[in-house]
């Protein structure tokens, strides 16, 4: 999942896929609480290229600010400033 994220590419998964991760709205990823969500999710994204190519435009940009070692580092120091 972070991979795809980071690559850019529109995606979907069930939660445990996105465990963890705190995404702002507008979501740079779709969770699909069923095998029916993810399918019919998956088929939207298929027919529809200007949706796909903005959740995949906004994937990127949350792996970039959020799931970079860049940010991590940040998290680090912060917490240990706080302590």
């Amino acid at each position: 999942t972070i991979e795809a994220l980071a690559r850019g590419k529109a995606t979907v998964g069930y939660p445990p896929a996105f465990r963890g991760m705190e995404a702002p709205a507008p979501a740079p990823f779709i969770v699909a609480e069923d095998p029916t969500a993810f399918a019919a999710a998956t088929v939207r994204l298929l027919d529809d290229a200007v949706a796909r190519g903005a959740l995949a435009m906004r994937a990127r940009a949350f792996a970039e600010a959020r799931l970079s070692l860049a940010f991590g580092e940040q998290c680090l120091a912060h917490s240990l400033l706080a302590a």
